[in-house]
């Protein structure tokens, strides 16, 4: 399968739901940290990945954002995550909980659709606080995910493991997404 492509359409869905429901957001600052990592994966709970607080006057993600993470598989949900595995540190003030300061989409996917399930993370070194909340990354993501995912449209209902699934990212109608798939299965069918 191919999760560059599925990650980056899943990721854009993700950021123009949340700016729908969240309207105009301020541009973050940009935040530094000691990127060294330790030479092996983690696993963690989701429920022990942090996020930055968000500013007062922002809401929490609404009805857009909550029907679309409703309508994606856990398993296409698993296989984002594993494939992009967040980037944590350690909390200076609770080891048992985790910074996401990398692949925050990813993480604030495994928080919200695969509850409970333990994920695998890298890790950094060092202990530090959170930095971003995904709020943050609606106003730098989006302007750069749209294009890719406009351009690579039939690649990505080609490439999704359902039709559902499909279209949800593709951002296109049922009809369209379904006359994608058929096209590229004769275009890929071995001749008899």
């Amino acid at each position: 399968m191919n999760w560059g492509v599925l990650l980056a359409a899943t990721y854009a869905r993700l950021l123009a739901c949340l700016a729908d429901d969240l309207g105009e957001l301020p541009e973050p600052a940009a935040k530094r940290f000691d990127r060294e990592l330790l030479n092996r994966i983690c696993r963690v709970h989701s429920g022990q990945l942090v996020f930055a607080p968000r500013r007062s006057a922002t809401p929490a993600p609404a009805l857009k954002t909550l029907s679309f993470l409703a309508g994606l598989p856990t398993d296409f949900v698993d296989g984002l995550v594993r494939s992009a595995p967040p980037v944590v540190a350690a909390l200076p003030k609770d080891p048992q909980r985790f910074a996401v300061l990398g692949n925050v989409l990813s993480a604030f996917l495994a928080t919200r659709c695969l509850p409970g399930k333990r994920i695998a993370v890298r890790r950094l070194k060092v202990s530090t606080d959170p930095r971003w909340s995904p709020l943050d990354l609606v106003t730098w993501g989006l302007p750069q995910l749209n294009p890719v995912v406009t351009n690579r449209r039939d690649r990505i209902a080609a490439a999704a493991p359902t039709l559902q699934v499909a279209e949800s990212i593709a951002g296109a109608s049922r009809a369209t997404v379904a006359r994608i798939r058929r096209r590229q299965r004769l275009l890929t069918a071995p001749l008899a």
